[in-house]
């Protein structure tokens, strides 16, 4: 085990900045009001649809469910993900709390003492110990909003399971740089920790170039079709696998 730099905090947030600029972390321990894996969250997560609802009623309860679970996911995914692949570090999902504003997650805290160096140098035992601590936050998120909301439990896990690999997809553009073969691989290790095995998926798209790119193959609907001049995602499984590859061919290739 390795000495504790005291200002690793505030270096993995001006990280997070760097390459989401609209993620805005705070070091500061989460609050009673926060989302957090140590809060009862249910007001909070029934605040969050009623002003979904209001926002868009044309979409229904049903998108405005979707989009709740889908809001308090995304920012535990992203910095579990950069703390393995960008730190080097374990992340205490515990020391993390989110801030919703106006139907999003508008910002993130971390305690001073969020992350640590882990007992080993080994990536894939660092995916394991991330993906297990995340895997207890977002089971602790599910069942509250099952009580709260009533979501399908196979539709938050699908979600969540796009989510997981959505994020890989982004970060491997800047931040992993992994060769095909291996983000497949890597892809499937963090799945498989969270349990989550066959809720969503990778596939392999041919672009003009002559180059293999590596894309989502999801398995959930965020339901943003139903809201005012929305439509389906280019990766909705709603369409056809056909439709959905042409789609990102053309987005592959610079032609969206």
């Amino acid at each position: 085990m390795y000495e504790i730099d005291s200002d690793i905090t505030p270096k993995f947030i001006a990280l997070i900045q760097r390459y989401i600029p609209s993620m805005k972390g705070e070091l500061r321990d989460p609050t009673p009001s926060d989302i957090c894996f140590l809060n009862d969250n249910s007001i909070a997560i029934h605040k969050l649809s009623a002003h979904l609802k209001d926002l868009h009623p044309e979409a229904g309860e049903s998108y405005a469910i979707v989009r709740s679970w889908g809001t308090i996911i995304w920012q535990p995914v992203v910095l579990a993900i950069a703390a393995t692949h960008g730190m080097g570090m374990e992340l205490r999902q515990t020391h993390m709390g989110q801030h919703i504003e106006n139907g999003s997650a508008a910002k993130y805290s971390l305690s001073k003492d969020s992350l640590n160096p882990p007992l080993w140098r080994d990536r894939d035992k660092l995916i394991l110990s991330n993906a297990h601590q995340l895997k207890s936050c977002m089971n602790h998120y599910l069942i509250q909003t099952v009580d709260a909301l009533g979501i399908r439990q196979l539709e938050a896990k699908r979600l969540l399971a796009d989510r997981v690999l959505s994020s890989l997809l982004s970060f491997n553009e800047t931040l992993l740089r992994l060769d095909n073969d291996e983000l497949i691989y890597v892809a499937n290790l963090w799945l498989n920790a969270l349990d989550l095995a066959g809720q969503s998926a990778l596939m392999t798209i041919s672009l003009n170039n002559g180059t293999d790119k590596i894309t989502l193959n999801r398995k959930g609907c965020c339901l943003h079709f139903r809201t005012k001049g929305g439509d389906l995602c280019a990766t909705c499984p709603r369409q056809k696998q056909s439709i959905r590859i042409k789609r990102l061919q053309e987005i592959g290739n610079g032609h969206a």
